[in-house]
């Protein structure tokens, strides 16, 4: 019996000695957010074609009466503030609503165009103002990350960026840094741990302080060299429809 508890107080002993020699258990050590874009910079070198499936809904205060737009994205190539060339195909839905609004619009390089569905009418020009009062939230669809040259231009620039930590997006676990811009803007932004895409976007602001409003996006099937049969971009008009320079309402 007592050699039995003389080799338990050995193992003890050992046991002790191991500890204390390990010290306190390490934290593991958070990822520096500028590291983490610096990936994503270095996997969007390889887009030449972008293709993507996103879902956009509200946040805060649009949750409730801003439209959820499922969809799909095809863009090459950059000029000045926008994909040189693109194509999104969309359906929105308002909140409540049982009915859906079609969305088509794009450009081909050198003229921009919108489908309105209501007027039978493809509006084209150069100028993106073609798009009228949706141009904003249209780009804010055609999600110029995948196509500029500098991808996170603006966000570099914010006045604070934070690792908040891990989380996911579908079935893919995503690095999640926020963004402050300024007292009354801030964003949070998804990329996949495992090829550093951004998968997921959240935009939140208060136009009145205490007032937040916003919106996330979330993309899928994400292709970087997207090969499809024809030319996405082309501009086709529908059987139907007239095609005027005329800018959208």
């Amino acid at each position: 019996m007592m050699s039995s508890v003389k080799g338990l107080g050995a193992v003890f002993l050992a046991l002790s000695v191991f500890v204390a020699a390990a010290g306190p258990a390490q934290a593991e050590e958070k990822p520096d957010p500028a590291d983490v874009l610096k990936k994503a910079e270095a996997a969007l070198k390889q887009a030449k074609v972008v293709r993507y499936k996103f879902v956009r809904e509200g946040l805060k205060a649009d949750a409730e009466k801003s439209p959820k737009i499922t969809g799909t994205v095809v863009m090459s190539g950059w000029y000045r503030m926008f994909p040189k060339r693109f194509r999104l195909d969309a359906v929105s839905q308002q909140p409540g609503a049982t009915d859906t609004e079609k969305l088509t619009a794009g450009s081909d390089g050198d003229v921009f165009y919108w489908f309105d569905e209501k007027s039978k009418k493809v509006h084209a020009d150069m100028d993106p103002g073609v798009f009228g009062s949706r141009a904003q939230s249209l780009f804010d669809l055609v999600v110029g990350t995948y196509a500029n040259p500098d991808p996170f231009e603006y966000e570099k620039k914010a006045g604070k960026i934070e690792y908040k930590g891990t989380s996911k997006v579908g079935d893919e676990e995503c690095h999640e840094i926020h963004f402050v811009f300024g007292e009354h803007f801030e964003a949070n932004y998804f990329f996949s741990i495992k090829d550093s895409l951004l998968k997921k976007f959240e935009w939140t602001f208060a136009q009145v302080p205490g007032e937040w409003s916003g919106s996330r996006v979330v993309l899928s099937e994400v292709t970087l060299d997207y090969r499809p049969e024809g030319d996405p971009f082309k501009l086709t008009v529908p059987e139907g429809f007239t095609k005027t320079d005329e800018f959208a309402p």
